[in-house]
């Protein structure tokens, strides 16, 4: 299976990202927060401005590890607010688990207070490459570190580091959104109905896809134009952060959308 996550590339389209400018200074200190917890965490650390589309990585010696290499003093910048550097190292089937939990995180945080939203993590166990080719358990955590000035989600903190706990006891990536103030692990039933991601017809629309329905094949289904058709494919391509077809019914399937 090729890379299932071209992710969340608008879950963020919910939000109508645009540049917006913040307070002078935000991401500079933000990276400068994030190289010194690389430091003292050996970790790797991905910041991803959203709306600028750009991503800093910063690894410690767990970047030796997973074999892409130490970068602690000056980022390695990404023109992507994904990291695929290290996506392309997950276990198939652990990037599409990790790809649902960070979409309903996302649905999570929505129907927040712009406030409360900085609070939660998402945290799971991975399996990824290291340099040697081999597959071993890794934790992976996410969490939003700024809102731009609209209140809007604006810079995201990716953590790679090795597991706390022993790979004997992983079955699946055991995700779970966690309340970093607390330590509240939240339910599950809060978070994983996300029925509201996409609409009636999109939903529609994706019901004929996976019925290996063209375009053309579509419209006259729903008596639609095929101009319609074309948007609505667009519109959930972006929210299910798919790159065709396939990956949107998978990941539809997986989140019970369809």
């Amino acid at each position: 299976m090729d890379s299932i996550i071209q992710q969340l590339e608008d879950g963020f389209a919910a939000q109508q990202l645009q540049r917006v400018d913040s307070s002078p200074g935000e991401l500079e200190q933000a990276l400068l927060t994030v190289k010194a917890y690389v430091a003292i965490e050996n970790c790797v650390a991905v910041l991803s401005d959203l709306s600028a589309d750009k991503s800093y990585v910063y690894g410690g010696a767990f970047a030796e590890f997973l074999g892409i290499g130490r970068q602690t003093e000056t980022p390695l910048v990404l023109a992507s607010k994904w990291e695929d550097v290290i996506y392309g190292k997950i276990h198939p089937d652990d990037l599409l688990e990790r790809h649902v939990l960070e979409l309903r995180f996302f649905h999570f945080l929505g129907v927040m207070d712009p406030s409360q939203r900085l609070d939660f993590s998402t945290a799971c166990i991975i399996r990824a490459l290291d340099g040697a080719g081999e597959y071993h358990h890794i934790h992976h955590r996410t969490l939003y570190l700024r809102n731009n000035s609209k209140g809007r989600l604006w810079l995201a903190l990716c953590l790679y580091n090795f597991p706390n706990y022993a790979p004997s006891q992983v079955v699946g990536i055991q995700g779970k959104i966690i309340n970093n103030k607390t330590g509240e692990v939240i339910p599950v039933e809060q978070y994983t109905n996300c029925s509201s991601m996409i609409s009636s017809r999109e939903r529609e629309v994706l019901g004929c896809i996976r019925d290996g329905l063209a375009s053309k094949e579509i419209a006259h289904r729903l008596h639609i134009s095929i101009n319609t058709v074309n948007r609505h494919r667009q519109n959930i391509f972006a929210k299910l952060g798919a790159k065709n077809a396939v990956e949107a019914v998978q990941t539809a399937t997986t989140m019970n959308l369809i």
